[in-house]
């Protein structure tokens, strides 16, 4: 069984148990007597991003909202990048947060597994390395010496320049003595260094590197996938805090629920799924895109509700190689709860 044939089935599988519940009521309810306790806020952390695009779709058509009927409430929180998203949570300002994994490893390792799980996958694919035109750079091997941009540092297309250059390429970067700049810069800025020649190249998630190629003229170089075994791997994940987990598992469940289905209609249908995506991220960023643009970008992405728990691995690797995880090798027991996915039938 495909992992396609697998969201339909879990989809499915959701479709018949709410079918078999009387109003298909959300858990999570308190209930004393006659007395309804009050709504619980559910404050849901998402990028203005089309890896994002279950989160944007889902706040957007009050999918979320509906799962969480009489029981919750959603906040919408937008960041953008997985740091200070990460921050955010950790402050208690935001309880469930679509992120790239290595916000959510880094995490998880530094606070001993105490504050998150990730609890669904949610895209695979969708990050790209492209080049200005005149950069000389027409395959990665010509990154020595560049200057390149991510998103943040500690992010997940961040750590996937790092570990190229250093590990793949063997160069040693600009910090530590070599020729090879890695400049983070939040995702909508790097348009702007771009038409100003101060990067050279980017690393980072769509549709900021398809809005480059059509509004810029840049190359693409690389699609991240194209690195992994079976072109698949985690991109985006869906992190909660665990106290919240705790507190809370029947919210958890609808919001996951909610997810596989916006996951599985999307991928039935990408180009229904262009016009909602854009005036999202116009209404959040003040800047729509061409629709061109977000087509293409959903083009390089798989949305799913799988987080490929052995990518993570990976990347955690990746990310103790750069000295961003301590000195102890990462283990990851315990990050994924695979206990919320819907089953299949």
């Amino acid at each position: 069984m495909t992992r396609q044939q697998i969201l339909r089935a879990a989809v499915f599988s959701a479709a018949l148990l709410c079918a078999g519940l009387s109003g298909c009521k959300p858990a999570g309810e308190a209930t004393t007597g006659n007395t309804t306790t009050k709504p619980v806020a559910i404050r849901l952390a998402y990028f203005p991003n089309v890896t994002h695009a279950p989160a944007i779709i889902g706040v957007a058509d009050g999918t979320f909202s509906k799962a969480v009927a009489g029981k919750a409430t959603i906040e919408p929180k937008v960041f953008l990048n997985g740091p200070s998203e990460m921050e955010a949570l950790l402050a208690r300002e935001v309880d469930v947060a679509y992120i790239g994994p290595t916000p959510a490893i880094n995490v998880f390792i530094k606070t001993k597994g105490d504050a998150v799980r990730i609890v669904s996958g949610a895209a695979s694919g969708g990050a790209v390395l492209v080049a200005r035109a005149d950069s000389g750079i027409t395959k990665p091997e010509q990154l020595v010496g560049k200057r390149i941009g991510t998103p943040q540092k500690g992010g997940t297309q961040d750590v996937a320049a790092r570990y190229y250059v250093t590990q793949v390429l063997k160069q040693r970067l600009s910090e530590e003595g070599g020729a090879t700049q890695i400049i983070p810069t939040d995702s909508p800025q790097l348009a702007t260094l771009f038409e100003q020649k101060s990067l050279d190249a980017a690393w980072m998630q769509e549709p900021w590197g398809a809005r480059l190629i059509a509004e810029q003229g840049a190359k693409l170089i690389l699609e991240d996938r194209e690195e992994w075994p079976g072109k698949q791997y985690a991109t985006t994940v869906i992190v909660v805090r665990n106290d919240f987990l705790k507190a809370h598992p029947g919210l958890v469940r609808s919001i996951v629920t909610a997810h596989t289905e916006i996951a599985a209609r999307i991928e039935a249908d990408k180009k229904a799924a262009v016009a909602p995506i854009n005036a999202e991220i116009k209404r959040l960023t003040s800047r729509g895109l061409k629709d061109a643009i977000i087509a293409e970008s959903l083009g390089r992405i798989t949305f799913t509700n799988d987080p490929y728990p052995d990518t993570l691995q990976t990347q955690a690797d990746r990310s103790f190689a750069l000295g961003f995880l301590g000195r102890r090798k990462p283990d990851l027991a315990g990050l994924v709860d695979a206990s919320f996915l819907p089953a299949a039938p």
